[in-house]
């Protein structure tokens, strides 16, 4: 079970690849089931003196490194040793983060009636054990961690941690029939899950403030702003220092306001009914929803509630708003599930959504048979809840990890080891130079701060804080400014459909009625319909319900039920409902609709006795219905027409069924099908009744057209996407037709390329010696063979086919699906399966098939050749050949056809070939049934086909998910766009996510538009480029400054010269700070290129172009160093009085030649197009510019005397001479 924590092999991690690994490799799962190494650490008194001694001797240097890594300080402090006997545990999630836990012990008295044994949280198939019979009069002592907000509690008898576990681990049968909980037995769940709350504890702001200050960058501010001061440069420290309390204060205040609105959002409580056993009495009480534990049965409110807890529908309806949590604005009804369901099956949450509660959520409204209240049982409290999974992904985001970063620091660490190689030069020369020691010591420890510039952090935020603020003027919100850099390489946009591409409603374009056989005139108004089933359909099947008197629900359904013009009831005064029976909603025409000569006038009423909710998976609902005064029961259903179609009677489906539907379909209409059957039933057997039962053999009425408009917009941003290189795609759970009709439409795909439609079926089975079927022992599959000899390769039925959306029965050429069976020797039992693993799935793999990424336009042959997926060619052919061998229990030789096992007759291994020849106007289309099968049976052919993959239909939010991760592992930088409903998932894992919908949801969406629209994403990318390019250029320029300034300080202690502190200043408060501040302030350029910036900084035209400066700036000051010393009227000042030392010939000039550098390199390293504007529309960066070449021009030909005392004094008190010059 995935929720709980044990022991495994990598190989079982790996699919049954060999690893080798010692027994201490242990594993826990997270909660989605992902893996995570833990080791225990119990405490040693000796190691951890040791390393308190050591703090001391290096006056806290060893301890700062110890809290930088706190791992390290655990395992020089802390002896390994089992879980069992840990003090501490060392986790490592699936991000690469390192968690050092503490092992707590709880000691609760049993005689309290609270007391529970460490049997309590033993991995058991049962939800609930006895609690009682856990009750012991000692005292127990319970060991636990707390990991991500979730409680792991040690079992001693399975030596293991557990995750606590939840129903949804467990079969119904556990919690069926519900029964109220006993107080004790309250007390006990109470101890061990802990109170229903979801628990944001704010930070201390001490806390904070020390957390920063120990920053390594701040740190390393703290050593150089002290160095500073002692040498009397207090000026430009001050400013420093004043800049980084600012900052600080600014980063503790954003962080405390970001609590408290999480903390505002997320936290609450309120009064619940539940039923429980009082005094041995079952009864309702009031409690606080705090105090609520897994297995409690509550009272959902007639007039609604927020829920607290996740819990599962008991009896009758509720209407709820699930916006907050899924981004979904139209309300949805949640049913009990029904018998048949419960019956020793375990949990699914995801598919059973339409009968949970989910914490976080607001119930509108109840809705019960004679007025009975509407009970639920809770399974999830606290963390464990649907909002605090969503609440978890907040507080523990994924690290994203970026080239550039990475680069930068690698790069800043390269300097450092340059300033240490000048170190010792520098102190051979000043000790021939005679310094002083102390002046030497503080003049070698300040080449470190000169090369490493304690600026520079907070200059590459320069870029993106603007850039964070033109976002915001266009009503992009950011949660996460790192990742506006990330949006400067996106190169593949992922869109969902409805509400993203078009627009949230649709309309009723008409409906076919089914004429006996065959499809009869559209009819454009349903109104004008005769009374009958189609039009009993259109009124009954939906979800709608009335919320304080307004006819609420899915928009498909609103415009559908208001083009009948009948009305909806569901509340009637006392003896005014003229059916026999409990009726939920009855529907009727509205009177003015109805003949006055009618007789039947008001009598027409439908009422809707029973609703089987739209599920993604079922891809329908249905109702049962019974007319007033009618005999029998009537079922209407409604749904995708693939679907109702295999449920409807085959004489019933009109000849023209398919090519209608693919007619309406490729002009991008929403076709729906409609079928009922009447139900002759008693009342009670139509309440009971399986929804299997109920949607079997119903009669084809017809299909509904539903219209889903574009939005305006759409259109012009996927063409300035395309032509950026930037490929569009979309993923939606709508038909796949209609979503290709879209995309055509909104020009995904151009006029004229071809849609491929991808397909694929399961592995066929195997037969046995006796003819039965299993399942084969191989993967990734065998094709079904009789008993006899002969297989042959030709028998071997095509598993993923490939089709044209335009023509299903034409052969496709662009790509190519081969099916063969390999005969391999039956070999020894040890070995194990071997696996030709896709290049594309390793970390090693390139952009390697991409038709539009990265403006690669070169086109190979249209011939067939083998994939080479080291190459970076743009959709390549694609040859995958996949080899897997069985092992079975004898060393029997095996021939062509099968392979004897015991009992077993092994196929053939068979080998699928998938080939793409190289051409860019075809694209794929794949169902999220084809992704499911491909997935789970030939997952190595995913990364092949998502490079070409343009329309992802009937994906649900999981798969989306999927597809995202796919995308993001074969190298993409992938941007997702959706309206918050079912994009959640994938939002969050997109390197951009941006969310058109402000719920909750979207909390965890590094970005929020409140443009309702998609050209945000444009305008987010072009931003992004914006900030990469101007980060590139600061971190040049910066980089410059410091190995000018380093270079021209060595060049003066060759002398045993030194740079004033008065030169200091000058340069790097006026000249490089509002440089660097300016230079970051030009905007982005109004259209996005073909090409996105690079991200790796350590690459050869970033490398080269601050090489070449950097050594003609060197070569220069070397000019001038030799120069003004060849010349006639030369003189060694320093060498007559050591007051000279500052002020001297070499010093002016190769300061005046530094001063013009740091602006040459300011103009040289401003980037403009094609990412950024032009750098004289920047008018402060040129003002800037005309300001520090006045200001130089005038040192340099004429100062006046009291600027040159200021230049060439060290603001100790003390003055350098002043040459005559």
């Amino acid at each position: 079970q995935l929720s709980r924590i044990r022991f495994m092999k990598k190989s079982e991690l790996n699919g049954g690849l060999q690893a080798h690994l010692t027994q201490q490799d242990e594993f826990i799962y997270e909660p989605d089931g992902a893996s995570c190494p833990i080791n225990g650490y119990k405490f040693s008194c000796t190691k951890t003196t040791l390393v308190y001694l050591a703090c001391i001797l290096t006056c806290g240097i060893l301890w700062l490194i110890l809290h930088w890594f706190p791992r390290l300080m655990l395992r020089w402090s802390h002896h390994p040793c089992s879980l069992g006997e840990a003090d501490k545990v060392l986790i490592k999630d699936p991000a690469g983060v390192y968690y050092v836990l503490k092992v707590k012990k709880s000691v609760i008295d049993g005689a309290s009636g609270i007391t529970f044994g460490p049997v309590s949280v033993r991995k058991s198939n049962q939800f609930f054990k006895d609690i009682e019979q856990q009750f012991t009069e000692d005292e127990t002592t319970v060991t636990f961690f707390i990991y991500k907000q979730l409680k792991y509690t040690w079992n001693q008898a399975t030596t293991q941690f557990i995750l606590l576990s939840e129903c949804s681990e467990h079969s119904y049968s556990k919690l069926f029939p519900a029964k109220p909980l006993q107080e004790r037995i309250v007390l006990a769940r109470r101890a061990l899950y802990e109170p229903n709350e979801i628990v944001i504890r704010l930070t201390p702001i001490l806390k904070m403030l020390l957390t920063k200050c120990l920053n390594p960058f701040y740190c390393f501010q703290a050593f150089s702003v002290a160095l500073w001061f002692s040498q009397d440069y207090w000026i430009y420290a001050l400013c420093i220092v004043v800049l980084s309390i600012v900052s600080l204060c600014l980063q503790i205040y954003e962080m405390r306001r970001n609590e408290l609105a999480l903390k505002r959002t997320v936290c609450g409580s309120a009064p619940v009914s539940v039923y429980r056993e009082v005094n041995g009495f079952p009864t309702f009480q009031q409690v606080n929803s705090t105090e609520l534990v897994p297995g409690d049965i509550i009272e959902i409110p007639r007039k609604g509630c927020t829920m607290h807890c996740d819990a599962f529908v008991l009896n009758g309806n509720c209407i709820v708003n699930e916006s907050t949590l899924t981004g979904e604005s139209v309300p949805v009804t949640k049913t009990p599930l029904p018998e048949r369901q419960r019956k020793n099956e375990s949990f699914n949450l995801p598919s059973l959504s339409r009968h949970v509660l989910f914490g976080g959520t607001c119930v509108i409204q109840t809705r019960n048979f004679n007025n009975e209240a509407v009970l639920a049982i809770v399974v999830r409290t606290g963390f464990r809840t649907a909002k605090g999974e969503l609440v978890r992904s907040i507080l523990y985001p994924k690290p994203m990890k970026f080239k550039f970063t990475e680069d930068a620091i690698k790069f800043v660490l390269a300097m450092g080891v340059l300033a240490l190689i000048g170190m010792p030069i520098s102190i051979y020369f000043m000790y021939r130079a005679q310094v002083e020691t102390s002046s030497l010591v503080m003049r070698t420890l300040d080449l470190i701060t000169i090369i490493v510039s304690p600026a520079l952090p907070m200059a590459m935020t320069v870029g993106i804080v603007f850039a964070q603020r033109r976002l915001r003027a266009i009503d992009i919100f950011c949660i996460n400014p790192g990742a506006i850099t990330v949006c400067g390489v996106i190169n593949i946009a992922c869109f969902d459909k409805t509400g993203t591409l078009t627009e949230d409603g649709m309309d009723l374009w008409g409906v076919l009625p089914n004429m006996q056989g065959v499809f009869g005139e559209p009819i454009f108004k349903p109104s004008e319909l005769e009374n009958g089933p189609l039009l009993e359909a259109m009124a009954t099947c939906h979800s709608l319900t009335l919320i304080d008197g307004v006819l609420s629900g899915d928009p498909l359904d609103l415009k559908m039920f208001q083009s009948t013009k009948w009305e909806f009831l569901e509340e009637f005064p006392e003896g005014q409902c003229k059916f026999d029976m409990p009726i939920p909603a009855v529907v009727r025409p509205v009177r003015e609709n109805v003949l006055e000569e009618d007789p039947l006038v008001g009598a027409y009423e439908v009422g809707i006795l029973r609703q089987f909710p739209f599920t993604s998976s079922l891809q329908r609902m249905s109702v049962i219905t019974r007319s007033l005064y009618g005999s029998e029961f009537c079922v209407y259903a409604k749904g995708a027409p693939e679907m109702i179609e295999t449920l409807c009677r085959r004489d019933t489906i009109p000849s023209d069924f398919q090519s209608v539907l693919l007619k309406y379909a490729r002009d991008g209409y929403r076709v729906l099908a409609l079928a009922w059957r009447p139900l002759k039933v008693s009342c009670v057997r139509a309440l009971r009744i399986e929804r299997e039962r109920a949607e079997q053999n119903l009669l084809f009425l017809g299909y509904l057209i539903m219209e889903n408009r574009l939005k305006k917009e759409s259109n012009s941003v996927i063409q300035t996407l395309k032509d950026a290189n930037i490929r569009p795609v979309m993923v939606t759970g709508d038909n796949m037709l209609t979503a290709i009709s879209v995309a055509r439409d909104c020009e995904f795909i151009d006029e004229w390329d071809r849609i491929i439609i991808v397909s694929a079926k399961p592995p066929p089975h195997v037969a046995t010696s006796n003819g039965a079927k299993v399942d084969s022992p191989a993967h990734p599959y065998a094709p079904q063979v009789n008993a006899h000899l002969g297989t042959e390769l030709d028998d071997v039925a095509p598993l993923v086919e490939f089709h044209y959306a335009e023509d299903l029965h034409k052969p496709v050429t662009e790509v190519t699906a081969t099916h063969g069976l390999n005969s391999v020797l039956h070999t020894e039992r040890t070995r194990q399966p071997r696996q030709t693993v896709p290049q594309t799935s390793v970390k090693k793999t390139r952009f390697f098939d991409r038709w539009w990424p990265l403006g690669t336009k070169r086109r190979c042959s249209e011939t067939q050749s083998e994939l080479d997926s080291q190459a970076c060619a743009p959709v390549r052919s694609v040859h995958f050949v996949i080899d897997t061998r069985v092992s079975g229990d004898q060393h029997s030789k095996s021939k062509v056809g099968f392979r004897k096992g015991p009992n077993l007759l092994v196929p053939p291994v068979p080998r699928v070939n998938i080939r793409m020849i190289d051409r860019p106007d075809f694209h794929l289309a794949i169902s999220g049934k084809t992704w499911s099968t491909i997935k789970e049976h030939y997952p190595w052919l995913i990364p092949k086909l998502v490079v070409k993959g343009t329309v992802f239909a009937r994906f649900s939010p999981d798969q989306k998910t999927q597809l995202i991760e796919t995308l993001q592992s074969v190298g993409y930088f992938v941007a997702m766009c959706g309206d918050g409903a079912n994009d959640c998932g994938a939002l969050k894992t997109a390197h951009a996510g941006v969310s058109l919908s402000e719920a909750e949801a979207s909390v965890a969406s590094p970005f929020t538009s409140k443009q309702q629209n998609i050209t945000c994403i444009p305008a987010l990318i072009r931003e992004g480029r914006c900030a990469l390019v101007t980060n590139f250029g600061i971190f040049k320029f910066m980089s410059g400054y410091s190995l000018v300034q380093f270079f021209m300080t060595i060049i003066l202690y060759v002398v045993g010269c030194k740079v004033t502190n008065g030169q200091f200043l000058y340069m790097d408060l006026f000249l490089i700070t509002p440089l660097g501040i300016t230079f970051a302030y030009t905007k982005a350029y109004p259209h996005l290129s073909v090409d996105p910036p690079s991200i790796h900084l350590l690459s050869t035209v970033p490398l080269t172009s601050l090489g070449l400066q950097l050594m003609t700036n060197f070569t220069l000051q070397i000019l001038a160093f030799v120069w003004v010393r060849q010349q006639p009227w030369y003189f060694p000042l320093f060498e007559v009085d050591s007051s000279f030392e500052a002020s001297n010939y070499e010093n002016t000039a190769v300061f005046t030649v530094v001063l013009y550098q740091f602006i040459i390199l300011a103009v040289v390293f401003s980037q403009g197009a094609p990412y950024r504007r032009s750098i004289l529309s920047n008018y402060f960066f040129v003002l800037n510019l005309l300001a520090c070449i006045a200001g130089t021009l005038y040192l340099t030909s004429y100062p006046h005397d009291d600027i040159l005392k200021l230049l060439e004094e060290d603001f100790d008190g003390t003055e350098t001479k002043n040459d005559e010059r």
